[in-house]
């Protein structure tokens, strides 16, 4: 039987597409064309520009990307599906490369069918700027008894994407390093969270200290890692996605490219 969903956003925030449009300087953006772009294309540095006011026009579209955060998708027991979509300004260089980012989180103990799976692809697309971005990016620390809904949901993102579009995810470290349930599924990378790794932290330092790499390879192009975190040893010749915890500066970028001299083997 189809369990109702709720799907609710607040206030006049609906629909999504306008509210993003409105908050984000997407105009100087390259508008996204079929057969136009691979991962492979990506600078080697692109900076998660999350809900807060961004000014990034001081990145070099020649060397940078953004992955800007679009919206977040909650899903729960009691209320069915929630969307909210970026609330903040983003204002980026002419001729930035955009990836849109929707976070997705599930309150413990939800029920996950295949209705809810097509309700979030539905809510999910809502908010994604297709027509302003390369790509499509899924931040979700699914649980293990959440990942057949993931898979289905990046199934079903794959199919109603442009086929020129990206689908890529970001992955918790310890699915990277000693996990096979990444293998299968229907996306163009994975990157690995280096920060806020909380019980896996050491394991995984330790692991990439001793010169060994991730076991999948779909976690073999990018990593993630944090300005306010002692980045661990990691493999040279990776993408590196950047987190901030803070609205992004021009002096808090000066010295990535130092930490990752240091950081790298």
């Amino acid at each position: 039987m189809r369990r109702a969903t709720k799907l609710s956003c607040p206030g006049l925030l609906c629909p999504g597409l306008l509210c993003i449009g409105l908050l984000v300087t997407l105009a100087c953006a390259p508008t996204n064309e079929a057969g136009s772009f691979a991962v492979a294309d990506l600078p080697d540095r692109v900076f998660w520009a999350w809900d807060r006011p961004e000014d990034l026009r001081f990145l070099d579209p020649e060397h940078d990307a953004v992955a800007v955060f679009e919206a977040i998708v909650t899903i729960g027991e009691a209320y069915g599906i929630r969307a909210r979509p970026r609330l903040n300004p983003l204002q980026v260089a002419e001729g930035m490369t955009l990836i849109g980012v929707v976070r997705v989180e599930v309150a413990a103990g939800t029920a996950l069918d295949d209705a809810t799976m097509h309700d979030t692809t539905e809510a999910i697309l809502a908010y994604h700027r297709a027509d302003r971005t390369v790509g499509l990016q899924i931040d979700f620390d699914a649980r293990r008894s959440e990942r057949d809904f993931y898979r289905g949901l990046l199934h079903e993102l794959r199919a109603r994407l442009p086929a020129s579009d990206s689908l890529t995810m970001t992955a918790l470290a310890s699915w990277c390093v000693g996990d096979t349930w990444l293998d299968d599924l229907p996306i163009d990378d994975a990157i690995p969270m280096l920060f806020r790794m909380g019980v896996d932290d050491g394991n995984v330092r330790n692991f990439l200290a001793a010169g060994q790499d991730f076991r999948s390879p779909i976690c073999q192009r990018s990593l993630g890692l944090s300005t306010d975190e002692p980045w661990p040893t990691v493999p040279a010749g990776r993408r590196l996605f950047l987190f901030h915890p803070r609205s992004w500066t021009a002096e808090a970028v000066t010295g990535l490219e130092e930490d990752l001299t240091r950081s790298a083997r």
